[in-house]
């Protein structure tokens, strides 16, 4: 693969424990981006996640009650796939095609000449790290400038629509949204990066997390509880209301912001954490004991996406970013 470049950076502009990345020029003068793998890191995760499994069991008699065989093996999965390189490419290129002609969202291309199981190259893609750019726009936007505050909310509002778009139609999602992994553009557009930690999402499941999503953001109790146990979430006690208020706490920021659209709607510290206290002892005296696998990945997603939300507090335009894909916005029931 080396004959391929005609120019490689050694110093890289972004590492991590499994592999780096650095600046390349390809012999046809196309600048590039390298993913290496770290020699011996397959031995080294492998061992990692023995142990951890080791010490969930060692702890577990002290933790709430819940479905822990589930997210360790979930986790085991994500882990171990990162260090597929080949299917991180099958993967980067199935949501580049998907994004194609989607505005102001961004998926690098393989280069598959350059690619091989532990070296990944594709297009180069420039922009500075979300949260560096939403950091200088909510300086700027508590100083009185409006247009600030219209650029933080339409580049959240894309991040929370390439999420929604890519675990509803696309059928696969990028599960890693920490803020290294997502780019702004010198146009605001987002770039996904990296996607060696990835979910497939059948037809089935996106189906029934739409008909999910618009049963809550409609208020429909009813309905919420019915696709929550279709998809296959249970308490010890087969009580609805532990799943409502976990549901409820995962993604009602969310939903107050698009409903309402002011910054006012989010909650305050305190407020976060008196919730996730009450969430905590109610889970002790009747835990969910059942989680669908694919929900561990997405709950880390929106986890990381919520922090966001909550400490930027942007004004999210529904009918933009989230209408195309879950409908018009329906008033709560």
């Amino acid at each position: 693969l080396a004959a391929g470049f005609r120019r490689f950076e050694e110093e890289p502009v972004a590492a991590a424990s499994i592999g780096q990345v650095h600046r390349v020029l390809t012999v046809e003068g196309q600048p590039a981006a390298v993913k290496v793998q770290r020699p011996g890191i397959a031995e080294l995760i492998a061992m990692d996640m023995d142990l951890l499994e080791t010490a969930l069991a060692g702890i577990r008699s002290m933790l709430p009650p819940t479905d822990y065989e589930t997210i360790t093996a979930e986790v085991r999965a994500m882990v171990e796939g990162e260090m597929d390189y080949r299917a991180e490419a099958r993967m980067m290129e199935q949501l580049a095609g998907f994004f194609d002609g989607i505005p102001g969202i961004a998926v690098p291309r393989t280069l598959p000449a350059l690619c091989g199981s532990r070296v990944l190259t594709s297009t180069l893609v420039e922009g500075r790290k979300i949260t560096v750019v939403l950091d200088e726009l909510a300086t700027q936007r508590d100083r009185g400038d409006a247009d600030a505050e219209q650029r933080l909310s339409r580049i959240l509002g894309l991040a929370l629509e390439a999420y929604v778009r890519q675990v509803l139609e696309a059928g696969v999602f990028q599960a890693d949204p920490h803020p290294g992994n997502l780019l702004v553009t010198d146009r605001d557009e987002i770039a996904l990066l990296d996607f060696g930690c990835t979910k497939t999402m059948p037809p089935g499941k996106r189906e029934g997390y739409l008909a999910l999503m618009r049963a809550f953001l409609s208020g429909d109790r009813g309905g919420l509880l019915e696709h929550l146990e279709d998809l296959g979430f249970a308490t010890r006690s087969g009580d609805p209301e532990t799943l409502l208020a976990f549901t409820e706490t995962l993604l009602s920021q969310f939903r107050d912001a698009m409903a309402s659209g002011e910054r006012s709607s989010w909650l305050s510290r305190g407020e976060l954490l008196a919730r996730a206290g009450e969430l905590l002892e109610r889970a002790e005296g009747d835990p969910v004991v059942r989680l669908p696998a694919e929900f561990v990945m997405l709950s880390r997603v929106f986890g990381v996406l919520g922090g966001l939300f909550h400490h930027y507090r942007p004004r999210i335009d529904y009918a933009r970013h989230l209408a195309p894909v879950l409908g018009p916005p329906t008033r709560p029931q």
